[in-house]
């Protein structure tokens, strides 16, 4: 019976390290993934000043959100899997908490924005540029910030016998938060926080529906014309406004709905446990992927979004990381040094409509080479090896 009961728990405890070494080796894949690709859709939004634009601004500052939750988020759980304790002191903690706790309600407002954002360009889109502004909107995400570093404050104040919470390591998640499981210390402050998150679900199911119920509208009504007519010329301004309604909401349709796949079970599953956790028999790990791991994966997936979805984005992408490439190319293949006149030099000419009708008459006509006249306003380019 002994031996018996301790081969269970061998088995018990190998298959918890198998699963803590499993998740250690995705989250690490997760995190590189999350930063990189945020930190790479920030820097295409910078480089290009066409994208600093209200919807540009948004997705900057989604990406910046979804940024930190991958340096502060990802970076500490993985430690805190690792080491199955909290290393530091119970300040570094509640600072941890309170920076994730801020990035995340962040994240979560800047979707529903963007959801927004959409709907009047849908639906007003001769009055969005005067509604929207840039000025509007740095306004608005300077707001977001400080109300959600005020609100996610409330937890460092010392009235969590009222239930307004305290920051602490929670051993069950692997992580410094409020513990869902502790209502008489939590319950107000965590109730509060998934209301918020399942009101802005709803606004942002709202606006996905009228944004997709809009453009079947204008799609049936503009086929009709666009059938009938190969120019656009013809039909009315409004609807040639309309009829490129598709294409500028496409990357924010997929955002929103990736956001709500992803925050939906979250929020269900944080108000059902704040209330009725002794009633459901829920695994630790259970706990973790349904808090957590959602919102990993929502902060993951923005930057593909962008990139597979977004035509400047895909370019800014390519022409990155053939920058990036190249320089290394070169320098893992070393390339004897020759001097600069034994170097081979590649001379790529940027040349017009009439040059070319030019060198097209010449070569019918070769006598006319001698009169041609130099071709002015070349622009060259060496490239030495």
């Amino acid at each position: 019976m002994i031996d018996s009961l301790n081969s269970s728990l061998h088995h018990s405890l190998e298959y918890s390290n198998f699963i803590d070494f499993t998740s250690i080796a995705i989250l690490i894949l997760l995190a590189i993934a999350c930063i990189l690709g945020n930190l790479l859709s920030i820097i295409v939004v910078y480089r290009n000043k066409n994208m600093q634009e209200p919807s540009g601004l948004l997705m900057t500052n989604l990406a910046t959100a979804d940024l930190c939750i991958g340096l502060i988020f990802m970076t500490t759980t993985i430690i805190y899997t690792w080491k199955k304790t909290y290393i530091l002191n119970e300040i570094s903690c509640k600072i941890r908490a309170y920076l994730v706790t801020i990035t995340v309600m962040v994240s979560q407002f800047t979707a529903a924005y963007i959801a927004m954002d959409r709907c009047i360009y849908v639906c007003k889109p001769l009055h969005y540029h005067l509604w929207v502004t840039k000025s509007k909107i740095i306004c608005l995400i300077s707001f977001t910030w400080v109300l959600a570093s005020l609100f996610s404050a409330m937890p460092l104040i010392p009235l969590h016998q009222s239930g307004f919470g305290r920051y602490e390591y929670i051993s069950y998640m692997y992580s410094c938060w409020l513990d869902i499981k502790n209502f008489p210390q939590n319950g107000g402050i965590l109730i509060l926080i998934f209301s918020i998150f399942v009101g802005l679900l709803m606004i942002v199911l709202i606006c996905y529906i009228i944004i997709l119920y809009k453009a079947k509208k204008v799609h049936t009504t503009i086929q009709p014309f666009r059938k009938s007519t190969n120019t656009k010329q013809q039909l009315p301004s409004r609807m040639v406004k309309l009829s490129w309604i598709n294409k500028p909401t496409k990357t924010s349709v997929i955002l929103v709905g990736v956001y709500l796949i992803c925050a939906a079970p979250t929020a269900i599953f944080g108000i059902t446990m704040t209330f009725n956790h002794r009633y459901y028999n829920v695994s630790d790990i259970g706990y973790r992927v349904m808090i957590y791991w959602c919102m990993y994966a929502n902060a993951l997936a923005n930057p593909f979004i962008f990139g597979f979805s977004h035509r400047d984005f895909r370019q800014t992408y390519r022409s990155l990381c053939c920058k990036c490439s190249l320089p290394c190319f070169l320098r893992f293949f070393s390339v004897k040094q020759l001097s600069p006149n034994e170097s081979l030099s590649f001379t790529i000419t940027q040349t017009s409509f009439s040059e070319h009708r030019n060198a097209f008459r010449m070569k019918r006509n070769p006598s006319a080479r001698a009169t041609a006249p130099a071709v002015i306003g070349e622009k060259n380019t060496f490239l030495n090896f």
